[in-house]
């Protein structure tokens, strides 16, 4: 069963010093989705840690030694929770960071761009929390999804793969 707010809503936590990044986050998923926003990691650490949150984007600017504790403090209490890091022009080290269950976008970011991340993200997590096999039969979209979260491709990849496997026209992969 996935977790979701009183309002039938998946929560999603932001956390980024700038408000204008806040705001700009929370105009872009707050119809899908119930976004509790911050500006620090320490408030971050207390909000996951009182609500059920689905995933949080993360704000990074500064070196890795600023966020190592926040990403284990949080994974502490939740395991699973996936990052989608959120890169200022000086924090290039998010792309190479090894954490899993998450992703990266460079700032400024597209629109569509961050709602696919986020999506594939959740999708991701989600697949993971099945703990037990189904006796119903997979659909063909279950298998290929099933499949392209159990492989270690790189994001990029995935996300191509995935569209176009609805395709009817030949594909070579």
């Amino acid at each position: 069963m996935l977790s979701q707010s009183k309002g039938g809503k998946r929560r999603v936590l932001v956390v980024d010093p700038s408000s204008t990044v806040r705001a700009s986050i929370w105009m872009i998923l707050k119809e899908e989705f119930e976004v509790l926003t911050t500006s620090n990691f320490q408030e971050a650490i207390e909000v996951a840690g009182r609500e059920e949150v689905e995933i949080v984007l993360a704000g990074v600017d500064l070196p890795p030694v600023f966020y190592s504790s926040f990403f284990h403090d949080l994974r502490k209490t939740q395991p699973r929770l996936p990052f989608l890091l959120l890169l200022g022009e000086r924090a290039a080290w998010g792309k190479k960071l090894d954490l899993p269950g998450s992703d990266w976008l460079d700032k400024p970011f597209p629109v569509q761009t961050l709602r696919e991340k986020v999506q594939a993200l959740l999708l991701e997590k989600d697949w993971g929390e099945k703990s037990r096999p189904s006796r119903i039969s997979l659909s063909a979209e279950e298998k290929i999804k099933s499949w392209l979260y159990s492989s270690r491709m790189q994001p990029e990849v995935r996300e191509k793969v995935f569209k176009v496997s609805f395709s009817s026209l030949p594909v070579f992969i």
